[in-house]
């Protein structure tokens, strides 16, 4: 199964959005692992916007919270490309705003 997984994802470019560095490491560690290519990662909108803007991606790990912002313009740019992304966070769908829903 991760054979299938890896195969699937190989070379994938994936935007890494996470503001606390340890879990941006693990989680590059497991993203990478799968055999993706991580882009970042990405402690705030405005860098992640900057990345956004280099580099072709196939999709993006979102944080909610960073660093007192939200991640909804993120959220926004890679809709507007039709860019799939998975957004984590510790709050509630309930607690989630516009496009981190």
């Amino acid at each position: 199964m991760l054979d299938d997984l890896r195969r699937i994802l190989a070379d994938r470019r994936i935007l890494l959005v996470e503001d606390e560095s340890l879990i941006a490491m693990d989680i590059q560690d497991i993203i990478e692992n799968w055999g993706c290519i991580v882009i970042g990662p990405a402690p705030t909108s405005a860098v992640a916007l900057d990345l956004m803007a280099e580099h072709a991606l196939d999709g993006a790990i979102l944080d909610v919270n960073l660093r007192g912002e939200t991640s909804e313009p993120i959220a926004n740019a890679l809709r507007e490309q039709n860019r799939p992304f998975v957004v984590m966070s510790a709050y509630e769908r309930s607690h989630l705003n516009g496009a981190l829903r």
